[in-house]
């Protein structure tokens, strides 16, 4: 296991921090079908990122962070407090990779409900990692 497991690693730093449970609350990827809008849960979504540097030890991939719920206030609450647990937070080991920095690159912002009702807040960060 390497780079490619610190999206699941991040959702279990964030379950740690007290913002859910890793397959119950907290997804990479995807929400289940199954998911109830009325649920309060993160969806990680990792995306492109900036090229790795010269000597290919740093790798810099972003990901975007949606907080879900059926109430306005529950899901930027939510947001709120991962963007509190994350921003700038430096040396933080996920798995078998230590991000060097974890950078958001905007405050949470708001989309309108999804398509079953649930209010969404989303934020991107970009991660610094080096693998150990």
């Amino acid at each position: 296991m390497g780079l490619e497991t610190w999206p699941d690693n991040l959702g279990a730093l964030l379950a740690t921090a007290g913002r859910g449970t890793v397959g119950t609350t907290i997804f990479v990827g995807q929400f289940p079908a199954d998911f109830s809008p009325s649920s309060s849960g993160l969806l990680l979504v990792p995306t492109s990122g900036r090229p790795s540097g010269p000597d290919g030890l740093l790798v810099y991939p972003r990901v975007q962070i949606t907080a879900r719920n059926s109430v306005y206030a529950t899901a930027w609450a939510l947001a709120w407090a991962v963007y509190g647990d994350l921003a700038e937070r430096a040396a933080t080991a996920l798995g078998s990779s230590q991000a060097c920095l974890i950078k958001p690159l905007q405050v949470p912002s708001m989309l309108p409900p999804d398509e079953r009702g649930a209010w969404r807040a989303v934020c991107n960060y970009e991660f610094t990692l080096n693998e150990n």
